[in-house]
């Protein structure tokens, strides 16, 4: 039998381009973008790029998903056929990077396009199925686009077999000279609860910096069902007139210069408004100083609205809703930081402590600053702030949850945190007045200055890990047990147990770190006590 040899396979060589599917989109829109109120603010985003004055977000039947809508809307530019198929239809299109590389900037508003990764659009699909999108040039017909998220792309398996419908008409909504964009969002991907609304009203009241002042964007949520879901959410310019300590630091290259406000409430009689100004301080950092400019970060401005949420300070101020501006200042407390006037997503946000102020507070707490005492915000020129062709400075990442992490954003980070240093500085001078003109014995906080001093006994005996956080949920969970407490009918009695049993325990932890360097009899009496007030709360 003869023997034959199978032929050897030939050995291939080519050139085979990538083939994405469909779904791609889909996970654009649903993966990358974390929440609702990210997709919301991708979408009111364009209407800042599309140089409208505002952005509207009206809700609709929220708690049925088959049922609701929810629509973003916006009276800008527009766009045209060829703009939407173009551009629009285009994932990771470099329109506007290319715009803010050329210098080109809107013609009503002369704003720089802060839009980059092109697909900021898709953010749609996070909160619906179905998308309509309706809009208009000036001189050009109303433009129509429907997407069914899960009809369109299941039915085909690479993107470019996908084809999106997009039809000229006469102008039906935009009638007249009207120009912009409206997407109308419907099949929702979730019902909607009233906590989850109030969290987007928020998201959508920062989107804004409070502190622009230019003032020339403004963005807002409409419900036609549940109006009453919003009652009681405070405005932040409202909430600002109940800070005691204000100040405004322009970080430039390598110096620091700020203005500095304590201003009493009305009833505080016993004290002087204080004001500081301090010009060319150098950003010192560890053992050198950091120099912006070489980092390619533009000049940044940073306001601070600073809050004492001492119940006795409070009560001078005279204010109704003391809960409220304490639930506020809990919820939305924090420095955010805005460029051109828009967030920057998600610094300030419950989580996210980019400036390491809980850390900060572990030795002293009563002389540093933490979120919930801080609305802060840092405002960044988007020319200065980044070299688009160097790909250097101040980068967004693609998930929209705030700058890539690099040298660049370390540096901006720190000299950040150097100005709050010094206010920081600057304010414990004010708090400490505050105290000595209002009965210190009546002022002094029984535990809480115990534990400070303990802390620092603690910190000079170099046991701060092992106990430093023991006394920190010690002094939160006792705050939250002694504000409780007072708000109670009989709170007498029960207070002072507390502080009775909570005192003898600091004592014995006292004696403790003083006679005895036997770590693990420490840590078993620091958990204890924190055990205990757990017990209380």
């Amino acid at each position: 039998m003869a023997n034959t040899k199978a032929p050897k396979p030939k050995l291939r060589d080519e050139k085979v381009g990538f083939k994405p599917r469909a779904r791609l989109l889909l996970l654009l829109g649903d993966q990358l973008i974390r929440d609702p109120g990210i997709a919301v603010f991708e979408l009111v985003k364009n209407a800042y790029d599309a140089d409208s004055p505002d952005a509207a977000v009206t809700m609709s039947q929220m708690t049925e998903p088959d049922l609701g809508q929810i629509v973003v809307e916006d009276s800008g530019t527009g766009m045209d056929f060829e703009t939407v198929t173009d551009v629009w239809l285009e994932p990771g299109t470099d329109y506007r990077l290319q715009q803010r590389a050329q210098g080109i900037t809107t013609a009503r508003f002369h704003r720089v396009p802060i839009g980059e990764k092109g697909v900021g659009r898709f953010a749609a699909h996070k909160l619906g199925h179905r998308v309509r999108m309706i809009t208009r040039r000036e001189h050009h017909p109303e433009v129509l686009v429907d997407i069914d998220w899960k009809v369109d792309f299941a039915a085909k398996i690479y993107l470019d077999e996908l084809a999106i419908r997009v039809k000229e008409r006469e102008p039906e909504h935009f009638r007249g000279r009207r120009t912009g964009t409206r997407i109308e969002i419907t099949d929702l991907r979730n019902a909607w609860t009233k906590s989850m609304v109030r969290d987007l009203a928020r998201s959508i009241n920062a989107i804004c910096s409070p502190f622009d002042r230019g003032g020339e964007f403004t963005a807002g949520l409409v419900l036609n069902d549940h109006q009453d879901w919003l009652d009681g959410l405070l405005d932040t310019s409202k909430v600002l007139n109940y800070s005691l300590f204000r100040a405004e630091c322009l970080l430039n290259g390598a110096s620091l210069s700020y203005t500095y406000q304590f201003t009493p409430y009305p009833g505080m009689d016993r004290l002087k408004r204080r004001k500081i100004i301090r010009k060319g301080l150098p950003l010192k950092f560890r053992d050198g100083v950091i120099d912006l400019d070489t980092y390619n970060i533009g000049p940044a401005r940073v306001d601070l609205y600073i809050f004492d949420q001492d119940p006795r300070v409070l009560a001078l101020a005279q204010l109704a809703d003391r809960k409220g501006l304490k639930d506020f200042l809990n919820e939305s407390g924090g420095v955010r930081v805005y460029r051109g006037g828009i967030r920057v997503y998600d610094y300030g946000e419950r989580g996210n402590d980019w400036l390491g102020l809980g850390g900060r507070r572990v030795n002293v707490p009563s002389k540093r600053l933490s979120n919930n005492l801080i609305l802060g915000a840092v405002s960044l020129d988007p020319e200065k702030s980044q070299n688009v062709e160097k790909q250097r400075g101040l980068i967004e990442k693609t998930n929209r949850e705030g700058f890539v992490e690099n040298r660049d954003f370390e540096a901006f980070r720190d000299a950040v945190a150097i100005a709050l240093q010094h206010i920081e500085t600057e304010r414990n001078l004010d708090k400490t007045a505050i105290r000595n003109a209002y009965s210190p014995k009546k002022l002094r906080e029984p535990v809480i200055e115990d534990v400070t001093e303990l802390r620092q006994l603690v910190e000079a005996k170099h046991l701060t890990n092992e106990i430093g956080p023991y006394l920190d949920r010690i002094e939160n969970d006792f705050l939250s047990v002694r504000d409780r407490l007072l708000t109670s009918a009989s709170a007498g009695l029960s207070l002072s147990v507390v502080i009775h049993e909570v005192e003898k325990g600091v004592a014995e932890l006292v004696k403790a770190v003083e006679e005895d360097r036997a770590t693990q009899r420490l840590k078993r009496l620091a958990k204890h006590l924190a055990e205990m007030i757990e017990g209380f709360s």
